[in-house]
């Protein structure tokens, strides 16, 4: 998703470090692509592609449907 951002001038790389240096300082301390992914939100929510709540529901339907399968 970051290349597609990027590869329509819709993102910049500086722009999703920002947001990586904006985390929260409880945050410090997870795996490096978990803080990505966090800050990767914040961008979408802050270019209005999509919102936090919205990403969290598909997340929450996705693990849903593994979890019912056989």
């Amino acid at each position: 998703m970051v290349g597609a951002l990027r590869a329509q001038g819709l993102s910049r790389v500086d722009e999703l470090r920002r947001h990586i240096e904006d985390l929260a300082p409880q945050g410090y301390d997870r795996p490096y692509f978990e803080r990505w992914a966090e800050a990767f939100c914040d961008l979408l929510e802050e270019k209005g592609f999509t919102s936090r709540a919205e990403i969290e529901a598909r997340m929450a339907a996705m693990k849903a449907e593994i979890e019912a399968r056989p």
